[in-house]
């Protein structure tokens, strides 16, 4: 299974901040005896967050994604909400 992302993030002020991704995976096909069992993946998803950070040790982001273009009909979506804490 092969991957590549690409993300530009945007820093508004020193807390807050913006970022948009994508990312491609291709490949991971199965093969028995010799044979493609017909199981590749190939899936494009994209995703846009934003964060804020309340000081040097604590911060929080909200992110959503979805998948967007895939060779088997996969199909999903994600809000992940996110809180670091730094010590």
């Amino acid at each position: 299974l092969y991957i590549i992302e690409l993300q530009l993030s945007r820093f508004w002020t020193s807390r807050f901040w913006a970022s948009l991704g994508v990312q491609a995976q291709w490949g991971g096909e199965t093969i028995v005896d010799g044979r493609p069992s017909g199981n590749r993946l190939d899936q494009y998803f994209g995703e846009a967050a934003l964060g804020y950070a309340f000081n040097r040790d604590v911060a929080l982001s909200g992110t959503y994604g979805r998948i967007f273009g895939s060779s088997n009909d996969t199909r999903g979506e994600v809000w992940r909400l996110r809180l670091l804490l730094a010590f």
